[in-house]
């Protein structure tokens, strides 16, 4: 019994974080496009080839064809490269820096707005002076 309340709890934890992976990856891919970069879906045996020389979900600087390109694989959610130039890899690490200047200021105005005394983590409605 015990068993198998485990091996159902570990399919679980799996699967969850298997979906938190795959919302990450698609959220860089968001902003990935955002930035310019260019989607090569992996189409061909050449480019099937070059997804599978490269690590997954890493941006990789590489030389192609005489210029610097920065490239990203994603053999999982999107076979495909997205290839970028210098600039676009810069307009990308600035659109990141901004969503968690943004994801930070969002969970302080949460914070903000919840009223003293209640939650999980206040007083309550008992507050420190005994009633």
């Amino acid at each position: 019994m015990r068993t198998k309340l485990l091996a159902k709890l570990s399919v679980g934890v799996v699967l969850t974080s298997a979906g938190c992976a795959r919302q990450a990856v698609e959220q860089r891919e968001d902003l990935l496009s955002a930035a310019g970069f260019r989607v090569k879906p992996a189409n061909t045996p050449e480019r099937r080839a070059s997804l599978r020389a490269l690590p997954e979900h890493q941006l990789v600087l590489q030389e192609m064809d005489g210029r610097e390109v920065w490239v990203y694989a994603d053999p999982l959610v999107c076979n495909c490269l997205y290839v970028g130039t210098r600039e676009d890899y810069q307009r990308y690490n600035r659109l990141k820096v901004e969503r968690d200047i943004a994801s930070d200021r969002l969970m302080a105005a949460q914070l903000r707005a919840r009223p003293w005394g209640v939650g999980p983590y206040g007083w309550g409605p008992w507050g420190p002076w005994g009633f």
